[in-house]
C-alpha cells in the first residue's frame, strides 16, 4: 500500500480528481489495487459530487481497464472502499439531497464492473455495510437491509440512525447512538439489546 501511495499524485492528475488517502483497497486475492477518487461533476454543471473507481496490478501498478462512475463523494467519516467475497464495495454519499450509496464493483480481467447498486437517505455519510457468508447488512440511517446474491431479503428500520453493524455467529449486532442490539436477518427482529456504558457510538 505503501508503493500505491506514491503513485497517487500523477493518477490524480491524470483523471483530474481527488484522491481520499484510505479510498485504497486490495482486492480478495492480494494481486489488484482498487482506488477511489471524488470531485464536482463540472460536465453537467449540477454541483454534485461524482467518484470513480479504478483498478491496479499490486505488482506493477499498471491500470487495468477504465474507470467506473459512481455516484456522491467519500465521507470523511468511514473508509469508502471495502473489500469483501472477491469484491468491492463504493461507499459514498450525496451533499445534495442527502442520499447514500453502496455500488459493488466485480475485478475482472479486464477490469472492473459494476454489479450492484443501493442507495438510501443517510445524512452527510456514507452507508455502514458488514459482510459474512450469509450476505451483506447495509444501513442508511435508520434503515437496515439483509441482502444475498443481490436479493434484499429483509428490511428493518432502528429507533436511532445505525452507526457500527458486526456479524457474529447468532446473527448481527447493531450500534445505534448509546445502545447495542443483536438482530435476528432472518426476520429483521431485534432479539436483544442493552446500553453502552458511558459515551456513543460513532
Amino acid at each position: 500500500l505503501g508503493r500505491a501511495e506514491t503513485h497517487t499524485p500523477t493518477i490524480g492528475a491524470e483523471t483530474g480528481y481527488e484522491l481520499d488517502r484510505r479510498a485504497v483497497c486490495l482486492t480478495a486475492d492480494g494481486g489488484r489495487l482498487a482506488l477511489l477518487t471524488s470531485a464536482y461533476d463540472r460536465r453537467g454543471g449540477t454541483g454534485r459530487t461524482v467518484s470513480r473507481v479504478r483498478l491496479f496490478d499490486a505488482g506493477s501498478l499498471g491500470s487495468i481497464g477504465d474507470a467506473i462512475e459512481v455516484p456522491g463523494s467519500a465521507s470523511l467519516l468511514s473508509p469508502p472502499l471495502r473489500a469483501a467475497d472477491g469484491d468491492v464495495w463504493a461507499l459514498t454519499y450525496s451533499e445534495l439531497g442527502g442520499f447514500s450509496y453502496a455500488t459493488r464493483l466485480t475485478p475482472q480481467a479486464e477490469g472492473l464492473r459494476k454489479t450492484a447498486e443501493e442507495s438510501g437517505t443517510r445524512a452527510n455519510r456514507a452507508p455502514v455495510i458488514a459482510m459474512s457468508p450469509r450476505g451483506a447488512a447495509l444501513a442508511f440511517d435508520r434503515s437496515l437491509r439483509f441482502m444475498a446474491n443481490d436479493v434484499e431479503l429483509e428490511r428493518a428500520d432502528m429507533a436511532e440512525p445505525v452507526e457500527a453493524l458486526a456479524w457474529t455467529e447468532r446473527g448481527l449486532i447493531v450500534g445505534v447512538g448509546g445502545r447495542i442490539a443483536s438482530v435476528d436477518p432472518a426476520s429483521g427482529a431485534v432479539v436483544r439489546e442493552g446500553p453502552v456504558c458511558g459515551g456513543s457510538i460513532m
